[in-house]
């Protein structure tokens, strides 16, 4: 079907083919604010509104202030709708089956597993109750049609980011096509509904200033220890490499330093193994990446991850990381998200940094953000991060607490502020 696609674009002149991209868009456009309009009509005269989180990856789960808060409303009934994620190969598609399923376990939500079949080949969707409100949390059509915006026809659809956006990709984070459908998009701070008003089709029109859901957790009390050694006095250090090795994926970024210190940490953690604890907390496409025959394939990296795995110092992490965060000393990464996250737990962090430009990455907000980072361009420069944990050395400590009272202004009640929302709108 994309090569079909590809001969229809290279036939048909660009000047013709934008006008006809617009032309598309612009329908769509329309087509769904009218859905919206009938849709918001109909759910004013009903007194209990049924909640659709469609969820296929248990890291993306950034909303649970959101859910318990529509728990908490008399008008609403929210459930967890655990879709299949998808051309990432059969194993993928079940281990995160599985770890979205530990989720909504331990957590207790209301859930119902949308599809049938563990083999990509094999997926069914299964009935489930007609929502009034869906919300979307990853733009990417990453699991089957009937859980994609095009297909969701008969509720009003949210979108709220699972990750806090701190990049420099304006049109896929602003202009996202999906995104534009949308009937509302929470955006996280003033300054991305800015970003939306400069760079989407509709100007912004579809965007309320929530906060990001995640960062409410961090103002709850936790009791949950996730490390291999919960009582030891060693530092306990996370390492958080992004899955956008340099020429191994095809999105075109270059962000992961996984393959410059992979073997490095491992040295490290045997170097200092008295006095610190590493828990590797990768991106959840990292590996499957890796496993790939083309990059290391699956021998190989089931081999690396069982050195992590029997060292005593040392830990994987999948799944939630919220505890590993709270509980730990100091975060190593190069990801997206967690450039703002960490911060709320007010430990030193640093960012690997595999080029000199690495500043062109991120926009206005991201640039405050990893302003408050010790920045890491080679192997002496982490050994010297680690050694200065050791030493309870915090030279970041102000900028950081400059940008947590001044930038993110983050206080707990976006996953209210989000319900509350909704509420006014369906009086």
């Amino acid at each position: 079907m994309s090569k079909i696609k590809s001969l229809v674009k290279n036939s048909i002149p660009k000047p013709l083919f934008r006008i006809l991209g617009r032309w598309k868009k612009n329908f769509f456009y329309k087509k769904f604010d009218n859905q919206y309009n009938r849709i918001l009509k109909e759910l004013k005269q009903k007194s209990k509104i049924k909640i659709a989180f469609y969820i296929f990856n248990a890291d993306t789960w950034k909303a649970d202030t959101v859910y318990q808060a529509f728990e908490k409303s008399d008008k609403f009934i929210p459930y967890l709708v655990i879709c299949p994620l998808i051309n990432k190969g059969d194993s993928f598609l079940q281990q995160q089956f599985e770890q979205c399923l530990s989720l909504v376990k331990k957590n207790r939500y209301r859930y119902i597993v949308g599809f049938k079949g563990l083999k990509e080949s094999e997926i069914v969707k299964t009935q489930i109750p007609n929502f009034d409100i869906v919300f979307f949390l990853n733009p990417n059509n990453l699991s089957i049609r009937p859980y994609r915006i095009l297909h969701n026809k008969n509720s009003l659809n949210c979108y709220i980011p699972y990750s806090f956006n701190i990049d420099n990709l304006m049109d896929y984070e602003f202009n996202n096509f999906k995104l534009n459908l949308m009937y509302r998009l929470f955006a996280l701070t003033p300054y991305h509904q800015k970003m939306y008003q400069e760079y989407s089709d509709k100007k912004g029109s579809n965007t309320f200033v929530s906060g990001f859901p995640q960062l409410d957790r961090f103002f709850k009390n936790t009791s949950s220890n996730p490390w291999k050694n919960p009582k030891s006095t060693r530092k306990k250090i996370i390492w958080g490499p992004h899955w956008t090795i340099p020429g191994k994926q095809e999105t075109g970024l270059d962000w992961s330093c996984f393959l410059d210190y992979a073997e490095f940490m491992l040295q490290l953690a045997d170097r200092y193994k008295e006095v610190i604890e590493l828990a590797l907390k990768p991106h959840p496409f990292l590996f499957q990446l890796l496993s790939k025959e083309e990059n290391w394939g699956k021998i190989k990296t089931d081999a690396y991850l069982t050195k992590w795995e029997l060292r005593e110092n040392c830990q994987i992490h999948w799944g939630d990381y919220l505890d590993l965060f709270i509980h730990s000393d100091s975060l190593i990464h190069d990801s997206g998200s967690f450039t703002v996250e960490y911060l709320c737990v007010d430990k030193p962090v640093a960012y690997t940094s595999n080029r000199n430009n690495y500043i062109e990455r991120f926009n206005q907000i991201g640039r405050k953000a990893i302003s408050t980072h010790e920045i890491i361009s080679n192997k002496n420069d982490l050994e010297k991060f680690i050694t200065s944990i050791l030493e309870d050395k915090d030279p970041f400590k102000n900028p950081r607490s400059d940008f947590q009272i001044n930038t993110l202004k983050a206080d707990g009640k976006a996953g209210k502020r989000i319900v509350k929302h909704l509420e006014k709108i369906l009086r």
